[in-house]
C-alpha cells in the first residue's frame, strides 16, 4: 500500500480497478479522498476545486487524459505503468527491491525496461 500521505491516497485512488473500467469523475475522486460530502456548500466547493487541481496535475504528468466531450478523465497506458510500479515498490520490502535492482542492473538491455519478478 502506498504511504498514507495526500499524494499516496491520490495515486492509490486513481489506481483502483473501478476507474480503469469506467472513467474518473471529480465526484468519484472527491469521495475517495475526503469521504462523504460535507453539509456546507463552501466546503464542498473547496474540495471540488482541490480535486480539479490534482486531476490537472496528473494530466500534466501524463497519468490521466481528459475524455473529450465530458467532465471525465481516464488513465493512460503510461499512467497505468507508473502506478503499477509505484504500487509494486510500495508493497515490496527493501531486500526485494535491492535484489530486483541488482537483477535489472545485471541485464544489459538497451531500452532499460524494468523487470518485476516474484520474490522467492
Amino acid at each position: 500500500m502506498l504511504p498514507e500521505t495526500e499524494r499516496g491516497k491520490l495515486l492509490a485512488a486513481v489506481a483502483k480497478p473501478e476507474f480503469v473500467i469506467s472513467d474518473l469523475r471529480n465526484e468519484d475522486l472527491r469521495r475517495e479522498l475526503f469521504g462523504k460530502d460535507p453539509a456546507e456548500a463552501k466546503e464542498e466547493r473547496r474540495r471540488s476545486v482541490a480535486v480539479s487541481r490534482k486531476r490537472g496535475m496528473l494530466r500534466a504528468r501524463g497519468i490521466l487524459e481528459k475524455v473529450s466531450k465530458g467532465h471525465r478523465s481516464r488513465g493512460t497506458s503510461k499512467g497505468r505503468q507508473v502506478l503499477s510500479v509505484l504500487l509494486a515498490a510500495a508493497n515490496a520490502t527493501t531486500n526485494e527491491l535491492i535484489k530486483l535492482a541488482a537483477y535489472n542492473a545485471s541485464r544489459k538491455t538497451r531500452n532499460r525496461a524494468i523487470v518485476v519478478r516474484e520474490a522467492s
